[in-house]
């Protein structure tokens, strides 16, 4: 049985790839960069490479009231501060969606200048 993939690899020719955007890697290559010296900090400073990564999960993003867990699981993760049980229920973050697009915008109104 041939599947879809083959067929449109033999319509288009061997040589056709499929690329992906430089956009998307560029912002992966951002993230990477921001572990990778989190982590080279944490072992500079003889601290748990864990902890610093849950600490830069549970901080806020610039511009917007939600750290990155909070977008991704509607809740804070424990750490080591200490934290009312009331903020590490879930909480759906509905107003998220327009901070992060407003946000967007406004980077591309200054982009586009």
């Amino acid at each position: 049985m041939i599947s879809t993939g083959d067929l449109e690899q033999r319509q288009f020719g061997p040589a056709f790839k499929p690329r992906i955007p430089t956009v998307k890697w560029a912002k992966r290559a951002n993230d990477i960069g921001t572990v990778k010296q989190l982590m080279r900090k944490a072992l500079e400073e003889s601290k748990d490479i864990h902890l610093a990564l849950l600490e830069y999960r549970n901080t806020p993003v610039a511009g917007l009231k939600y750290s990155p867990a909070q977008l991704l699981m509607s809740r804070m993760l424990k750490d080591k501060v200490p934290v009312t049980s009331e903020l590490l229920a879930s909480k759906v973050a509905e107003d998220a969606y327009p901070a992060l697009k407003a946000r967007q915008q406004k980077q591309k109104a200054y982009y586009d200048r």
